[in-house]
């Protein structure tokens, strides 16, 4: 969003951390494979099994991959000989891509959290991730996050590393549009309508889209959108899907439009005030049969829309976002729903 409509519509408001991504073409993708814009990485030789990684992973299944598991100095390990001293100096976390001739290439995409340690035995991988719509990546495919450990024991240096494995989607390489691949001109006055409804986890975790109301957990299976959590007390996570098979997608043009900031309220040329068909952006194709971390990315508007589509009238299209979650009972959470749609 530009600094004016900020500045116009004052700071209260938080900015999300998404931003938007060029994508290459074909060309940019094909010179990733020679190196993703980096160079050849050796893989590391030394691997010492005093030092241990526990339970890698990686969880999220919007744009945002988190990282977990543990990095531990195993002082039950008879390689040092004094063990009393042993500790970390460094670890350090770089993703590297994977190309098709089998090597490993730097990348420098931003690493959220990255892990910052100089002393201990044991270090928590968790708040570490990397947001697949940075703009440092420039193709889609396979890389991993790559964690870097050295410890000492004062007498000796010990080292090793770990790959934990995630994709970048093709989706993510995909030309943004608010469009199918006709080539008809999309019209840009094409208005859309928004209506907000009170829903929870637990009473009524379904919403009808038509008349934009809650549905019971009795009746919510067949629900055009189901929320649901999942985690535990202390981080419970939102996921949202749908009982009537609509697919999602996340909007990608979060620097014009996110929640508090919506369109009809930011385009102050608009006369009388309206959000478009337009104004919601996304990667084709739209194919996502749920979304999770909704209440981590709080700021993001989402796409909800039937297979079948129409991308110039905006009929069986639907922009939603969350509203004001908060927690009830256990992992339980109440919150508002804004979607719109064409009349």
């Amino acid at each position: 969003m530009n600094f004016a409509k900020k500045l116009f519509l004052g700071s209260a408001i938080v900015m999300g951390a998404f931003g938007i991504i060029a994508c290459g073409d074909d060309s940019s993708s094909t010179s990733a494979e020679s190196g993703e814009g980096g160079s050849v990485i050796e893989t590391p030789t030394k691997k010492d099994n005093i030092i241990s990684f526990v339970n890698l992973g990686v969880v999220g299944s919007t744009s945002s991959k988190k990282f977990t598991g543990q990095v531990n100095i195993v002082l039950t390990d008879t390689t040092s000989t004094n063990p009393e001293a042993l500790k970390f100096t460094s670890i350090t976390a770089a993703v590297v891509k994977d190309s098709s001739d089998g090597n490993k290439y730097s990348t420098t995409v931003n690493i959220t959290n990255p892990p910052s340690v100089s002393a201990g035995t044991s270090f928590d991988l968790a708040g570490i991730a990397v947001d697949l719509k940075d703009p440092t990546f420039t193709s889609c495919g396979k890389f991993a996050l790559r964690i870097t450990v050295k410890a000492t024991d004062g007498v000796d240096n010990f080292e090793s590393y770990e790959d934990i494995a995630f994709e970048r989607e093709a989706s993510y390489c995909a030309t943004e549009t608010p469009s199918s691949s006709s080539a008809t001109p999309v019209p840009t006055n094409v208005t859309m309508t928004p209506c907000t409804v009170d829903l929870s986890t637990d009473v009524n975790p379904g919403l009808n889209i038509a008349t934009c109301t809650a549905v019971p957990a009795a009746e919510a299976a067949t629900a055009d959108l189901i929320f649901s959590t999942a985690g535990t007390v202390s981080n419970a996570e939102m996921t949202v899907k749908s009982g009537t098979g609509l697919v999602f997608t996340l909007m990608t043009n979060t620097d014009d439009y996110e929640v508090g900031f919506w369109p009809e309220e930011v385009e102050i040329d608009r006369s009388p005030a309206a959000a478009y068909v337009t104004d919601f952006k996304y990667r084709a194709p739209i194919a996502g049969t749920e979304i999770g971390d909704l209440i981590l990315n709080a700021n993001q508007i989402y796409i909800a829309a039937k297979s079948d589509f129409n991308a110039t009238t905006g009929v069986g299209f639907y922009p939603f976002a969350i509203l004001e979650p908060k927690q009830t009972n256990n992992l339980d959470r109440t919150f508002k729903v804004k979607v719109y749609k064409v009349q």
